[in-house]
Formats: C-alpha cells, structure tokens, sequence
C-alpha cells in the first residue's frame, strides 16, 4: 500500500544541511521534521515545521557572528 506524505523540499548546501539533520536529530520523536535525506543537497521535510527550521537556522546563523566594536 501506498502511503502518502505532504512535505516539502529543502534544497541547501551540504554543510548546512548536516546543521539541519543535527537539529532534527535533537528532537524528540514525536517533534522529528526530516521525512527522507534525498541527495547531497536535498531533504524532505515535515510542510508544517518549515517555519520552525527557518527559525531554528537564523538563530543559528545569528550566534556566528558578532559586531567588532571600535575603541573610541
């Protein structure tokens, strides 16, 4: 029997979507987003959980980088 999924399809650079695939991994089962790793480049993923990932990744992305302040 054929079991259909609604999803979505995140196309990414490989670094980061091994940061995606450390995040789904960190959750709890039942919270788990990732429905299949595709290719090199590619994941599918829960459609309603697109929003937490984008948050989830500019958090990330944010605590990289840092403002260099001048000495006055």
């Amino acid at each position: 029997m054929v079991s259909a999924v609604h999803g979505t399809l995140i196309s990414c650079d490989p670094p980061l979507k091994e940061i995606i695939k450390s995040f789904d991994a960190a959750e709890e089962p039942q919270n788990k987003f990732i429905i299949s790793d595709l290719t090199e480049g590619k994941l599918f993923i829960k459609s309603d959980r697109v929003e937490y990932l984008h948050q989830k990744v500019k958090q990330y992305s944010d605590s990289l980088h840092f403002e260099v302040k001048k000495d006055q």
